[in-house]
């Protein structure tokens, strides 16, 4: 009897907790929190689902952070507007502390906090023809916050006929949102970017001085086939290299397919050109094999473009190739 009491008491506690879904934050390590829990979402569009005291206990649970091309069957096609909550809990420390979100989105966002607008990256209409899908790519937004709790409200839809990419391990969340300090969020974002263009200046300096030097020699000796070829692979990795510097930093989300596409496209032609070359350097003949690894080439560049998750494709070009070289050095 003692127990069926205690149970009846127990289940409006556990009722409430359930409808109340929170996300508690005690502390924010260096690297920021990834708010993935705790997100309900509903389709449609209204302006009082941006409210903090709007009740959204009937709304659905979603993880944003999920692919949207694979593993959120559930958001509405393109330019369908829907609209995602989250209730925040901060400790009182938080409240003191210029605080910033870094987010990552395929699609059209505005972000409001308890109920005032934040953000706003790309285009929302009712028109299909006017959307317009923006990834600020981690980009530190300043938020100051001095209450206990944070009610987050995003209206989002997809741009249509966008083409998303899992070309170099890309990750394409409906969006991804983390909660860190400002200093420290600048910092880091301001270290990632400056060691990527830092290396990609750098590589392109050293190509393009080689491209210089290979395009000097052919024309100096037309008969020596390879310098071309050497150039060639200058000009290709040197593409590669602007290439994915684009498609890192905030851009269109329409861009992203195509800056990586030719990223990983370019680069493998290079490489290729690179292969040719060293054939003509030492007179050696074109076999089966080289043929062979062009053929792997082509079909690398098409399964990129074609298949979203295709790293099963590139394990097996890469185990055709090392075995075939292992063969013919034998």
């Amino acid at each position: 009897m003692r127990n069926l009491i205690f149970c009846l008491l127990l289940f409006p506690l556990l009722a409430f907790a359930q409808n109340e879904a929170i996300f508690r934050i005690d502390s924010l390590p260096k690297e920021g929190i990834l708010l993935n829990q705790g997100w309900k979402w509903h389709a449609g569009d209204n302006p009082e689902w941006a409210k903090a005291e709007y009740d959204d206990s009937d709304w659905e649970d979603i993880d944003p952070t999920k692919d949207i091309v694979d593993e959120l069957p559930e958001i509405p096609k393109p330019s369908g507007i829907c609209w995602f909550r989250l209730h925040l809990r901060m400790d009182s420390k938080l409240q003191q502390r210029i605080l910033s979100f870094s987010a990552s989105q395929s699609g059209a966002s505005e972000l409001y906090a308890n109920g005032s607008r934040v953000w706003s990256f790309g285009v929302i209409s009712s028109d299909p023809d006017q959307i317009l899908a923006f990834d600020p790519a981690n980009k530190p937004i300043p938020y100051y916050h001095h209450d206990s709790t944070l009610v987050l409200a995003i209206r989002y839809t997809l741009q249509p006929n966008v083409r998303y990419t899992h070309i170099l391990l890309r990750k394409n969340p409906a969006f991804s949102i983390r909660l860190n300090y400002l200093e420290s969020a600048q910092y880091q974002y301001k270290k990632y970017y400056a060691r990527l263009s830092n290396l990609v200046h750098f590589r392109f300096g050293v190509f393009i001085i080689l491209l210089i030097g290979y395009v000097s020699l052919y024309t100096f000796y037309p008969s020596r086939i390879a310098y071309l070829y050497f150039s060639l692979f200058a000009i290709f990795v040197t593409i590669t290299d602007i290439s994915q510097l684009l498609g890192e930093g905030p851009t269109k989300v329409s861009s992203i397919y195509y800056l990586l596409l030719s990223s990983v496209g370019f680069y493998l032609i290079g490489t290729f050109c690179m292969l040719t070359a060293l054939y003509a350097l030492i007179g050696q003949k074109k076999t089966w094999l080289y043929w062979l690894l062009l053929g792997l080439v082509v079909l690398s560049i098409v399964s990129q473009a074609l298949i979203y998750r295709n790293t099963i494709i590139i394990e097996l070009i890469t185990l055709i190739s090392s075995t075939l070289r292992l063969y013919e050095s034998r």
